[in-house]
Order: C-alpha cells, then structure tokens, then sequence
C-alpha cells in the first residue's frame, strides 16, 4: 500500500506501509535445521506462561539460540509469553 502526505516545504512525500498481517518469529537456520523446521513452517512456541503458534521465518542475523518475534500483532500476542519482559525461556517445535 502506498500512502501520500503533504509536508511543510515537501511537495508530496511518499512511502509504502507493508501490509503484514499475521505474527511471524525468526530463528537462525542452523537452530531450525536442528529442530527440523522450515522457512514458513508453523511453529509453536511455549513459555511458562503460555504458549502461541506463529510462522517461522529463518534469518542467518539472529544468533544461535535465539529467537526475535515483533509484538505488534494481535493473534499472537508475545507479551503472553514474555510477561513484558523483553527476555524469557521458551520452547519452540514444528506444529503438527
């Protein structure tokens, strides 16, 4: 989606808004490859305090044992499993 808005001294100012609607985590493909998940498996992942099932996404930049999942999606709330804290324990396995 492209939006269009008018600035102060800019004629017209133009950006694209990425329409991203589902939850994802991304995990370093050796940690996938151990686990034997796949790019765009669906996985679930579990903490103490509950657990969502999300899509992986396999990303070479994220360290070995460690997982990034944005919190900005509704269906797959990661405060859930995080408690707010920006670090937690989890689990993660392919979904069956």
């Amino acid at each position: 989606m492209t939006r269009y808005c008018k600035l102060p001294g800019v004629q017209v100012f133009i950006f694209r808004i990425s329409a991203i609607t589902r939850a994802w985590i991304e995990i370093n493909p050796l940690d996938a490859e151990r686990l034997g998940i796949e790019g765009r498996d669906s996985v679930v992942v579990r903490s103490p305090h509950g657990g969502i099932t999300v899509e992986a996404r396999l990303n070479s930049a994220i360290p070995e044992r460690i997982l990034f999942a944005s919190d900005h999606f509704r269906d797959a709330v990661i405060n859930k499993l995080t408690q707010n804290t920006s670090l937690c324990q989890v689990t993660i396995e392919k979904k069956q």
